[in-house]
């Protein structure tokens, strides 16, 4: 994966030919900011939503993908690293557009899991190898995702709503199956 434009509060970096992240990174922790990087031009923070690419990343805040920086977007796919970037006013001009978005509550997951998983090793007192932790992280990960992909087809509906659709199903029969207090 080639990263081509980076921002943060101090300013925005791009290089269509790809940003040397290492570099980038080293540059971050003496200046605090991407603002100065010498591998790539400065642009306006406001028009990395315009910049061509295949994904596009919001990774800090919430709230900044609002109706206004929905119709620019140039990516054809979101991935939610943040919690929350989407505004609820920004998801109808995304479905309009055919700009698919990751939702939070998936791109996120695999931080919990992985802790999850943390949690269970200490608990049986077996610590798992790399390998296997890798492998049930990617399993785990995959047949989310694609237990979303196949809801939100069933149901004509956004990634975003097919997870909550899903989350709400398996909350439900959870109840179902043990009572509302357990």
């Amino acid at each position: 994966m080639r990263v081509i434009a980076v921002d943060d509060i101090g300013g925005a970096v791009v290089n269509e030919g790809g940003l040397d992240t290492a570099a980038l990174s080293d540059h971050v922790s003496r200046a605090h900011t991407v603002a100065g990087f010498a591998g790539g031009d400065p642009i306006d923070a406001d028009s990395i939503w315009g910049v061509p690419c295949d994904l596009f990343v919001p990774a800090a805040l919430g709230g900044v993908i609002t109706e206004e920086v929905a119709e620019k977007l140039a990516a054809p796919v979101i991935v939610e690293a943040a919690n929350g970037p989407t505004t609820r006013a920004a998801e109808p001009v995304l479905d309009r557009r055919g700009i698919v978005v990751v939702p939070d509550i998936l791109a996120n997951a695999g931080g919990v899991t992985a802790s999850y998983f943390e949690w269970a090793q200490s608990r049986q007192g077996y610590p798992w190898n790399d390998e296997v932790l890798a492998e049930r992280l990617r399993t785990r990960m995959e047949t989310a995702f694609t237990d979303v992909w196949n809801r939100a087809e069933q149901l004509g509906c956004s990634l975003r709503r097919a997870a909550f659709a899903l989350a709400l199903e398996r909350v439900a029969e959870a109840i179902d199956a043990r009572g509302l207090f357990p």
